[in-house]
């Protein structure tokens, strides 16, 4: 029996600067390689690395569905699977929710 319910934030939140440098740098790479074309979400690698550090919250896993930094980083599994959804999700737009 569960004695309370976790927020899974509290322990799958990235806790150094040096873990949320990975994530952003992750969403980045993923976005510059899937989202080309008429999916381009960002113009280069730097102005996504300095949308997603200064534009948005970085938020948390417990509040992935908020178009936070964790939000784009979750969809990044998804992007090669389907662009056309997906890539919206992880631009400075995040998509529709």
């Amino acid at each position: 029996m569960m004695d309370k319910i976790r927020n899974v934030g509290l322990t799958l939140d990235p806790r150094t600067n040096e873990q949320r440098e990975a994530k952003i740098n992750t969403i980045c790479n993923v976005t510059q390689r899937f989202c080309t074309g008429t999916l381009q979400q960002y113009s280069t690698f730097n102005d996504c690395q300095q949308f997603l550090r200064t534009q948005i919250p970085y938020g948390s896993y417990g509040r992935a569905d908020q178009g936070n930094v964790i939000c784009r980083f979750v969809h990044t599994y998804f992007v090669s699977l389907l662009p056309s959804i997906h890539c919206p999700h992880v631009g400075p737009t995040g998509g529709e929710h």
